[in-house]
């Protein structure tokens, strides 16, 4: 029995180790940057926590100079929420994360997200922005597009 366990902390342990590879692995794309975050992000508000309250995450997904200006007082200071640039909130938002169009330029990227059904006109449209910093990409802006 005690070898049984042995056995399966060391599976679990294994396959934590590869699905934090593949999300570290995924962050240096422009679409996995965005997936990623836009999954925790969402995922922590429907949870009911603030994710601005974890820095080290943010920081992990923002470029610096995004977020020296979100953790300023002009960004903590919006009238709503910069990343789904909205004051609404809908729950189904973080199960319909849809990654569209996308540019690259050397270490600037630009990507179409809308977050809910696609052919819902009422969901958040966005344009994502990010910059190359070393080896990955950081998201450098969010604003709502047409």
């Amino acid at each position: 029995m005690f070898e049984k366990a042995s056995k399966l902390a060391i599976c679990l342990m294994v396959v934590a180790a590869l699905s934090a590879a593949a999300s570290a692995q995924s962050n240096k794309t422009p679409e996995g940057r965005v997936q990623n975050f836009y999954n925790w992000y969402l995922k922590a508000i429907n949870d009911g926590d603030d994710p601005a309250k974890n820095r080290a995450v943010m920081n992990s997904h923002l470029s610096a100079r995004l977020s020296k200006w979100f953790y300023s007082k002009a960004g903590q200071n919006l009238d709503g929420d910069y990343f789904v640039s909205s004051q609404e909130w809908n729950a189904d938002w973080a199960g319909n994360i849809n990654i569209g169009e996308m540019t690259i330029a050397r270490s600037a990227a630009s990507i179409n997200v809308t977050l809910g059904p696609m052919s819902d006109e009422w969901y958040p449209k966005l344009e994502i922005g990010l910059v190359k910093e070393g080896t990955v990409w950081k998201i450098e802006r969010v604003k709502a597009r047409q």
